[in-house]
């Protein structure tokens, strides 16, 4: 096997256990912050928010960072220093005694681990510009498909041992990834630590002073908004549909994670199509393809028109990441590739920190339609501009 393909699949195999880690605790958060003493409805809600906002706050910020002490000490390096990050601070967040400590660890858990844009920059730097879209392709699969699994079991783990052991289950975790990634990964592409430093600054301005890299950060933020921004309404807009409130969780989970399982089919599908046709193009159709399957939502009637429209949805999310990425990597010296995916990565967080934001107050004003609907247009002004 060619090194390049057994480094992906390590770390594939990496990146959907860490994915996986992190999401173990999203289904029971909001009950372990009432485990620790919130008892209002309201103050639960408002820590609810702010613990799950909280390792995107800081994140954002210290992406680019990460991303370019990675183009200078090693982007190996940089991928185990995140993943123990990780590990690290799910034992601060296992400790937590009160909700402000909790929200704490979280922002700490932002700060120390970025092991997405690591992994991204790693993979990115030792394949061929040949295979890089199918390899950036195949990367997204891992973290859709750890989406799907880390909630299913992390249920399943919090019934039987409780919500605090699950936070230590998943440091143990990401201790193992570290050592799998040490002596499992071979660099193909080893950083000369004598070449010149970018700081975060230069990335940003060799980002903006070059067209295609610009407009695809905007795009990324834009983009990955518009798809999480219905997230926070999701069960609520699918409770409208179901009449008994019994199976609702069930419903609700089951047509969610549907276009997690059309992502990681569609995902190494649109990588190679990247490697054959370019990018651009491939972008410009999974975006017209999310805005009709986002827009479409405000239409649906009842729960199975909505699962058929995520698997469109899954399709299109498949394509748009992995696209925006390998354009920005095959554009990008290999020297500074870290430091310039670092930032993109960070306006993909900015995305997921602000889309569901937004969802929510729209939900609030004008209606669950109106977010689908809003979402659809960004999508499609998005794809004009590709």
């Amino acid at each position: 096997m060619e090194i390049w393909k057994k480094n992906l699949y390590i770390i594939w195999i990496s990146q959907f256990f860490a994915i996986g880690g992190i999401s173990l605790v999203l289904p029971f958060l909001p009950l372990f912050i009432r485990e620790l003493g919130v008892i209002s409805i309201e103050e639960e809600r408002i820590w609810s928010g702010w613990a799950f906002a909280g390792p995107f706050l800081l994140s954002f910020l210290s992406t680019p960072f990460w991303g370019a002490l990675g183009d200078k000490y090693g982007r190996k390096a940089m991928t185990v220093r995140a993943i123990f990050g990780l590990g690290i601070s799910q034992i601060l967040v296992g400790m937590s005694q009160t909700p402000f400590q909790l929200v704490f660890f979280r922002m700490i858990q932002g700060v120390v681990s970025g092991f997405i844009p690591a992994a991204l920059s790693l993979v990115s730097s030792n394949t061929p510009k040949e295979h890089n879209g199918y390899a950036l392709g195949v990367l997204q699969t891992s973290t859709a498909a750890g989406s799907i699994m880390g909630p299913l079991l992390g249920a399943t783990l919090a019934a039987f041992f409780g919500f605090r052991i699950i936070f230590f289950i998943n440091a143990a975790l990401c201790i193992v990834i570290g050592f799998f990634i040490i002596y499992g990964f071979k660099e193909v592409v080893r950083t000369n630590k004598n070449e010149k430093t970018y700081t975060i600054f230069d990335n940003f301005k060799f980002i903006r002073e070059r067209r295609h890299l610009f407009l695809a950060v905007i795009i990324i933020f834009l983009a990955q908004g518009s798809i999480m921004s219905n997230q926070p309404i999701f069960t609520l807009f699918i409770e409208t549909m179901v009449t008994d409130p019994r199976y609702l969780a069930t419903i609700a989970g089951a047509i969610f994670s549907i276009a997690g399982v059309a992502n990681v089919i569609a995902g190494p599908i649109w990588g190679r199509k990247n490697d054959k046709t370019g990018s651009s193009r491939n972008l410009t159709i999974a975006l017209f393809i999310g805005a009709f399957s986002i827009g479409l939502h405000s239409l649906a009637t009842n729960p199975y028109h909505v699962a058929i429209l995520r698997i469109f949805l899954g399709i299109s999310i498949g394509g748009i990441l992995p696209s925006l990425y390998t354009l920005m990597s095959n554009e990008t010296p290999l020297e500074r590739r870290g430091g310039i995916l670092g930032v993109s990565s960070s306006f993909t967080v900015l995305g997921n920190m602000l889309g569901p934001i937004t969802g929510g107050y729209v939900a609030s004003f004008f209606g669950f339609q109106a977010v689908f609907i809003l979402g659809a247009v960004i999508l499609i002004f998005s794809g004009v501009i590709v």
